[in-house]
């Protein structure tokens, strides 16, 4: 119940170009790894786990797919709100955050420390810089980023890296290790019809009932 809780709660240039360029569409996919754990529950959940991207213009849909289900955010860089989806089985639940419920959901994330390091790292293709992220408290995370390759809006979910995307990046989810590598990127555009909501078939759920401080 504590990984369903963590997982409700919860962005045509060569590669190997060394000019930026910013775009306004992208589809990113994620393979997800456990590093370390051997707890045998977690294993079975993240087993061929990953996550999916959509980036539109001011607009960011992910999907963290897991053997539980499905996880969806769907999320407005414009007036800052967010919807969650959860499909678990035949349960379907979805959360509405305003603007101030979803910065304090990751308010966490929101004083971190960036420490730009030498390493460099080949991921999918891309030639990627390395960071240490610091969030206040002490927990660290190291991210591989191309500085390549930029969107317009903000990355939902993902680590922020000033000059770059993430192509590979340490997260925790609850004591736990885990690992985002980036298996494939396309820059076509993303349909419109991804963002809307579902106008029926989700039980929807008040934000008291799942956000506990």
């Amino acid at each position: 119940m504590r990984i369903i809780a963590f997982l409700l709660i919860l962005n045509l240039l060569s590669p190997g170009n060394s000019i930026a360029q910013t775009y306004n569409d992208g589809t990113i996919e994620y393979d997800i790894m456990l590093d370390g754990i051997r707890d045998s529950n977690a294993i079975r959940i993240f087993k061929n786990a990953y996550m999916v991207l959509y980036i539109r213009g001011h607009q960011t849909r992910s999907e963290l797919h897991t053997s539980m289900g499905i996880t969806t955010t769907i999320y407005d860089e414009k007036n800052g709100g967010a919807v969650i989806l959860n499909e678990y089985g035949n349960q379907r639940v979805m959360l509405r955050l305003s603007s101030d419920q979803y910065k304090l959901v990751n308010k966490k994330y929101r004083d971190v420390s960036i420490e730009l390091l030498k390493d460099t790292k080949n991921v999918n293709g891309y030639i990627c810089k390395s960071a240490s992220i610091k969030i206040k408290g002490g927990l660290g995370y190291l991210v591989y980023y191309s500085p390549v390759l930029k969107f317009q809006t903000l990355y939902n979910g993902l680590p922020v890296v000033m000059d770059g995307f993430p192509m590979e990046y340490e997260s925790e989810i609850e004591g736990m290790k885990v690992i985002y590598k980036v298996r494939k990127i396309s820059l076509d555009a993303v349909t419109a019809n991804l963002f809307d909501l579902p106008s029926s078939g989700y039980r929807e759920v008040k934000f008291e009932e799942i956000y506990k401080p």
